[in-house]
């Protein structure tokens, strides 16, 4: 990872909690990028010790050394605004800085001066909750945000909108825009949901998916593939009718290896909403002659559209749990004939122990064959315990966790890795809901 990347992360990371923390601090402007028109974002480097005296001052809990907001240094990363004005005169501190920051400012101005500005090209400034009404007519909840970086450029998605930049950090004309507009090609009949984007490393492209439901008669997977590297130019698109025996798709996971791109979805009754399977699309990539070659059918039928096809691994394997799968994103060379693997964990238990579902399939487009495990990774958590939802500061609204699915699945190096929530017993974590990761071989 490169010092850029390295640093887009820090930011991410950094910079929602410091927004947090600023309020919290009797800050007399909360807002802390109020004008971006007429302010410059720096950076200041305060030494672990002041800053968590600081936080222990507005009766904040301090952080360790492990902390991801603290430097190899031992000092923490804060990034705070400044107005733009003449060099000739003397750059004061705005009342927009936290009281923190700005009494650090004033004993030691010359960070202020030195401090390196972050505004030119190394912040890509997300689409925020107004400009996504301004995009579809209306506002929009949950955000559902899910991304993409390229060789050249960085792209993400939004329950109704889409973005796209250059590693430099300059938008692409025509972005941001609507779904509604970008897949206007396959006629979206309303507002789209649950969209992912994903980057193909073997292809140099972006593949992007949304879905739309009407009523109990239209389920559709919409496709969208970039003709190169670029996500400016030209797009291909492909819809799928993703109906199956009076069900309707939901919640996609996304993946793609050499062969073919993979979108797992769980089925729900058009009529009663209840829960019918979890499935998986394997969608061809032609290369030469389908998607990836500007090749796409007005045919959106799963059952005579060849470049697609649709698989029950449970049924496939003959063993299993029905419960919601993610596809690996694949990275390396596969061994000869593998195609995917679809992974699963919800809370599956036997009372005891904890495992995670596997589901490995072969021969992906000629002829597929698919194999099931449970890989037990021992009692992890309580799974008769609901996940609690978090806390927030400042309010008593706390955040929704939602439940235990798995939610994102990597192949890379011979080794399996595999994201979910879980509710530990014990621990430091006890009865929190926690992010939790599993890496198998």
């Amino acid at each position: 990872m490169n010092a850029f990347y390295t640093s887009i992360i820090a930011l991410l990371l950094i910079c929602p909690f410091y927004g947090l923390f600023a309020q919290q601090v009797g800050d007399s402007n909360p807002s802390l990028f109020d004008d971006r028109t007429e302010a410059a974002i720096r950076q200041i480097e305060i030494p672990l010790e002041q800053y968590n005296q600081y936080l222990i001052n507005a009766g904040l809990d301090p952080i360790g050394s492990e902390s991801l907001l603290v430097t190899d240094n031992n000092t923490v990363i804060i990034s705070y605004e400044i107005p733009l004005i003449n060099k000739k005169k003397k750059e004061s501190v705005p009342t927009s800085v936290p009281a923190h920051v700005k009494h650090f400012l004033q004993s030691k101005p010359k960070y202020a001066l030195e401090a390196e500005s972050l505004s030119s090209g190394l912040l890509i400034e997300g689409v925020d909750f107004n400009e996504d009404a301004n995009n579809n007519g209306s506002f929009i909840i949950p955000p559902d945000p899910h991304g993409a970086v390229g060789t050249s450029h960085v792209c993400y998605i939004l329950n109704r909108s889409i973005d796209c930049y250059t590693k430099g950090g300059n938008q692409l004309a025509g972005f941001s825009r609507s779904l509604a507009n970008f897949f206007s090609p396959l006629s979206p009949e309303n507002g789209t949901f649950d969209p992912k984007i994903i980057w193909d490393q073997y292809e140099n492209r972006f593949v992007a998916i949304t879905l739309v439901k009407v009523g109990n008669s239209i389920s559709r997977v919409l496709v969208a593939v970039s003709a190169t590297a670029d996500p400016g130019g030209t797009w291909y698109y492909q819809a799928i009718d993703a109906r199956d025996n009076g069900c309707w798709f939901d919640y996609p996971g996304l993946a793609i290896d050499e062969q073919a791109i993979y979108i797992t979805g769980n089925y729900f009754n058009l009529n009663t909403n209840a829960y019918c399977e979890s499935n998986l699309i394997i969608i061809d990539k032609g290369v030469n002659g389908g998607i990836y070659d500007g090749v796409t059918s007005s045919n959106e039928n799963l059952a005579t559209n060849n470049d697609f096809n649709l698989y029950n691994p449970v049924i496939e394997a003959g063993a299993g749990s029905n419960v919601t799968l993610q596809p690996a994103h694949v990275f390396g060379t596969l061994p000869t004939g593998l195609g995917a693997f679809l992974v699963s964990y919800s809370g599956l238990t036997n009372g005891t122990d904890e495992f995670i579902q596997n589901f490995t399939i072969t021969n992906p487009l000629s002829n597929p064959s698919f194999s099931h495990e449970f890989i037990f990774v021992g009692d992890i958590e309580n799974t008769s315990a609901a996940l609690p939802e978090a806390d927030q500061p400042n309010t008593s609204i706390d955040i929704a966790t939602n439940d235990r699915r798995a939610l994102n699945a990597v192949w890379r190096n011979d080794e399996l890795w595999v994201a979910a929530t879980i509710r530990p017993s014990s621990g430091a974590n006890a009865n929190q809901a926690t992010a939790y990761w599993t890496k198998l071989n």
